[in-house]
């Protein structure tokens, strides 16, 4: 399995013939929204930090043959680009891209204020036949699946705290994590932030910090093997 980080909540992940990205959003790399070979795209709610209408409309013209997983409630918001190819992912459902399972995780954004209504949120579990398991939240520490050996951990927002993210990281106990919303840090912020994390969640966990656009392989225990450059096949 390689995941590639792209900005903020947005990941690629490409294993074995499966390519899935998961929320390309308003603050995520020019780079996210230039992909080809895609087979899923999957955005876990509709703030404009996990999804950008207009260009995921440009994206899905480059991939026509990938098909569009979004909740009920995000897929309103999507208009006309939640109908072709598009198929609804409600909470603690799965599916299959390719040989790779898809999991929805959850149902609910985590609690930004008692005046704001929580909003839909669908975490995914990415489960290939012969790789780790891969977890991405969304906006949410409240969901923690098992058996996962690679996390994505959100560091940077106005509904989480450091104690949280490190209760998360213990509940869900993987084998290495990596951070994600995180365009809300400073360069500093953000590494500070990160070494507090694997100091304080356990020395059995394995951290990475990946570069933006850097594939990082894991192996089918989830432990780091390499990093490399990312490969984008031809339209």
């Amino acid at each position: 399995m390689k995941i590639t980080k792209l900005g903020h909540a947005a990941v690629l992940v490409d294993v074995n013939d499966a390519r899935i990205l998961i929320d390309p959003g308003s603050f995520s790399s020019d780079e996210a929204f230039g992909l080809t070979g895609l087979d899923a795209v999957i955005v876990t709610h509709r703030h404009h930090d996990h999804v950008a209408p207009e260009r995921l409309e440009d994206l899905l013209a480059l991939n026509t043959d990938a098909v569009l997983l979004a909740g009920a409630s995000t897929a309103a918001g999507l208009g006309p680009l939640a109908k072709a190819n598009f198929r609804l992912l409600p909470p603690d459902q799965s599916m299959r891209i390719g040989d790779v399972d898809v999991t929805s995780v959850g149902g609910l954004h985590a609690v930004i204020h008692e005046d704001f209504p929580r909003e839909e949120n669908i975490g995914v579990v990415l489960s290939p036949a012969d790789g780790p398991r891969f977890f991405h939240p969304g906006d949410s520490y409240e969901y923690t699946p098992e058996n996962i050996q690679v996390l994505a951990v959100p560091i940077s927002s106005p509904w989480g705290k450091l104690s949280e993210a490190v209760e998360f990281v213990r509940s869900v106990s993987p084998a290495t994590m990596f951070p994600i919303h995180d365009a809300l840090f400073s360069e500093h912020g953000k590494k500070l932030f990160w070494s507090w994390i694997p100091q304080l969640a356990g020395s059995e966990i394995s951290s990475i910090s990946p570069s933006e656009g850097n594939p990082v392989e894991y192996n089918s225990s989830g432990e780091f093997v390499r990093s490399g450059s990312l490969d984008n096949p031809a339209a």
